[in-house]
């Protein structure tokens, strides 16, 4: 009695320990797995590579990330799997995830039984603990009857007992090496990719995470793979440039190329919903485009009309009619003239909208006797609501070509920067051309337009 006591003893010492590696493992979830990722954001040197991405691989997903080679595709791979953190960002998992990288490492001795034995090690704990569990009932043992419970609902959920089987059957597959004691080392990369490949498929994964798996297989393997992959009853997320895997196995489409809002996309439909839906936003980017420079070519003449009627008005040429003009000079002037006279040596103008105000002024203190720099100051204004602040706060008036066009995309806010940043880029351009001694900017803290007019303007040499 003494020795079985002993034997009961570290049975349950055993049990307890494999039910508590199951415990603190990751187990299939099931219709509960996915991986969700809110607000992710990686940068490489002073690159961002993601930014503010939304995503999420749920258990039913066959999701295909797409997009030119740099776009960040295995980037957000690796920030799916964990094997990336990203600089902001949360990301959620739930299940059991496989992952197939491009890039193959392999540790000294390692063989392709090591790998194989990495794959089913869960299997092996949860039938290893229903067996001694099993033994426990037999014996009475207190505890046992929950320790059984617990061990069978991890071998069902893991598949236990066909583990190894389904991963030979991958292996034979994939046309991959079945000795289990060959060395990885002794293998061709593509052989060890495969014996890699196989281990993930042959598990019982609820999502596989896959970066161009059709690498290094021959025609046959990769007529299985996708045969697997279609069968796989989990979710799915693969990058590859193989269109015909792509077709079979891809129901949605997140796109990482460039796009009008400057997010990803997600394309439903297949293969075709993808290539249809890249048509119809590429018809839409277009006509936005089309109609963008087709109100910039309209501010354009605005802006020349304006210069047109200032060409032709009461303006005379400089340096003419002086000492006439000065005695009608405006009051604010003279209050100008009288701050030059006692040391101001630059002057820097309100914000106005209408270059023919600024040429105007400029003459007016020229006859006036003021010699000093009369910098113009400019302010772009890129949306309604703040043109009706700007405009009640200091009366600037605005050239009706410029407040129509604005008007055209009152529900679009990024219509209106366009419009504004054009509208502004051909202002100081006129002034520049008018021979201007520099231009000062109101920023106001948001430098955007600020940066894309100084961008877009031909500076004299």
């Amino acid at each position: 009695m003494e020795s079985l006591s002993s034997h009961d003893q570290a049975s349950r010492q055993s049990i307890q320990r494999l039910l508590h590696e199951l415990r603190t493992a990751s187990l299939p979830a099931g219709a509960s797995a996915h991986i969700r990722a809110s607000g992710i954001r990686v940068v490489f040197g002073e690159r961002p590579v993601l930014d503010d991405v939304d995503v999420t691989v749920s258990h039913r997903s066959r999701l295909a990330l797409v997009g030119e080679n740099g776009r960040g595709k295995t980037t957000l791979l690796r920030v799916l799997s964990g094997d990336l953190a990203p600089e902001s960002g949360h990301v959620e998992r739930v299940g059991t995830v496989g992952v197939v990288h491009q890039e193959l490492s392999s540790r000294p001795g390692e063989t392709v039984g090591t790998l194989i034995a990495e794959s089913v090690r869960l299997p092996r704990i949860a039938l290893a603990a229903l067996d001694l569990a099993t033994e426990s009932m037999e014996k009475g043992v207190e505890g046992a009857d929950a320790w059984y419970e617990a061990a069978l609902d991890a071998a069902l959920r893991l598949d236990a007992w066909d583990a190894e089987r389904q991963v030979d059957v991958v292996l034979e597959g994939l046309g991959a090496c079945t000795d289990r004691s060959r060395e990885l080392a002794t293998l061709s990369v593509g052989q060890r990719y495969r014996v890699r490949l196989a281990c993930v498929l042959g598990a019982k994964y609820d999502i596989l995470l896959l970066d161009e798996p059709t690498n290094h297989l021959d025609a046959d393997a990769q007529a299985f793979l996708a045969s697997r992959l279609q069968s796989h009853p989990g979710g799915l997320a693969i990058i590859t440039h193989d269109r015909a895997l792509l077709r079979k196995v891809a129901d949605e489409f997140f796109d990482l190329d460039p796009s009008m809002d400057g997010r990803p996309r997600i394309f439903a439909g297949g293969y075709s919903g993808w290539q249809e839906g890249r048509r119809r936003e590429r018809e839409r980017w277009i006509q936005a485009y089309e109609a963008q420079q087709a109100e910039h070519a309209r501010l354009v003449q605005a802006v020349h009309e304006a210069r047109s009627r200032l060409s032709t008005g009461w303006r005379p040429a400089k340096g003419t009619g002086k000492h006439q003009r000065q005695s009608h000079a405006p009051s604010m002037v003279q209050n100008l003239k009288r701050k030059v006279d006692a040391g101001a040596d630059i002057v820097l103008t309100q914000l106005f909208y209408d270059n023919d105000d600024f040429f105007r002024f400029r003459d007016r203190c020229q006859a006036a006797g003021i010699t000093v720099p009369i910098v113009p100051g400019i302010l772009p204004l890129t949306n309604l609501a703040q043109i009706k602040r700007i405009t009640s706060l200091c009366g600037a008036k605005l050239p009706g070509g410029f407040l129509d066009a604005l008007e055209r995309h009152s529900d679009d806010e990024t219509g209106q920067f366009e419009v504004g940043v054009d509208y502004a880029t051909l202002q100081v351009q006129e002034l520049i051309n008018g021979e201007v001694p520099g231009v000062h900017f109101y920023v106001l803290n948001k430098s955007q337009a600020t940066a894309r007019v100084l961008s877009a303007v031909t500076r004299p040499a």
